[in-house]
């Protein structure tokens, strides 16, 4: 069988035009996470979105990444009013589902100071003894997608 000069010449090109969409495929599938000891795949986030504890940077950098909003909300044991926010927060919490994650953390110290920091890709505030309608305002103005009751309200206002 005798090759003419075209004929190897278009075998090579097939050859490389298949090499370099096997190479890009590979590429690709670890620039999005899916390689071995990809960062992403080391760092998870929790299972739950009400915890009692800091969230790592890296797992908060993830969390902003994907659009999840952090609250954390710090408070003293014996401060009575903030256990009835503690549970609007949990509630809140639990009906944003996968939007957020809440960050219950008690302090001991014997300041009856409780503060809140809601933070996301957009923006983010700072409440220190924070009412019921800062936890509604905040949340409307740091979520990224923020819930149709938001809307509802600046109408309202307006």
């Amino acid at each position: 069988m005798k090759f003419n000069a075209m004929t190897i010449a278009a075998i090579i090109f097939i050859v490389l035009m298949m090499g370099s969409t096997i190479a890009y495929t590979f590429i690709q599938a670890y620039q999005l996470g899916l390689g071995p000891g990809s960062s992403s795949s080391q760092v998870k986030l929790p299972d739950t979105n009400i915890i009692d504890y800091d969230l790592s940077i890296d797992q908060e950098q993830l969390a902003l990444s994907q659009d999840i909003t952090i609250m954390k909300y710090s408070y003293s044991p014996t401060c009575t009013q903030c256990l009835t926010l503690v549970n609007q927060l949990e509630g809140l919490a639990t009906q944003l589902g996968n939007q957020v994650f809440l960050e219950n953390l008690v302090t001991q110290t014997g300041n009856q100071t409780a503060v809140l920091t809601m933070t996301s890709s957009q923006n983010s505030k700072i409440y220190t003894n924070p009412t019921t309608n800062d936890i509604i305002d905040g949340m409307c103005s740091v979520l990224v997608k923020p819930p149709l009751d938001c809307t509802l309200r600046k109408l309202n206002t307006t």
